[in-house]
C-alpha cells in the first residue's frame, strides 16, 4: 500500500531506519491516540470539576441565563474534544 508524501517530508517525526511507511503510520497513529487519551483525562476532570460547581447550594437561585451558562460550560469540553479528534483522524 502506498501512502502520498506529506508535504515537507518530516512533519510527523522522521522515519527511524528500516521502517516501511505502513510502520511509520502505525507509529503516528499510536503516538495521536496517546495524546488523545491525555486530551480525554483533562476535559473529564474540567467536566467534573463545572458539574460540581453547578449543583453547589450557593447556585440555588439561578438567573435567566444560568441554563444557557450551564450548557456551554459543561458540554463545552466534550464538544472541543469531539471536533479535536475528528479533525485529527481526518488529517491524517
Amino acid at each position: 500500500m502506498e501512502f502520498p508524501a506529506v508535504s515537507g517530508g518530516e512533519e510527523h517525526g522522521p522515519a527511524r531506519p528500516g521502517e516501511s511507511p505502513v510502520q511509520r503510520a502505525d507509529r503516528n497513529f499510536a503516538e495521536l491516540i496517546a495524546e488523545l487519551r491525555v486530551l480525554q483525562t483533562g476535559v473529564q476532570f474540567l467536566f467534573g470539576f463545572l458539574l460540581i460547581l453547578a449543583v453547589q447550594a450557593r447556585f440555588a437561585d439561578p438567573t435567566t441565563l444560568w441554563p444557557c451558562d450551564l450548557w456551554v460550560t459543561d458540554l463545552g469540553p466534550g464538544w472541543s474534544l469531539k471536533d479535536a479528534s475528528t479533525g485529527t483522524l481526518i488529517a491524517r
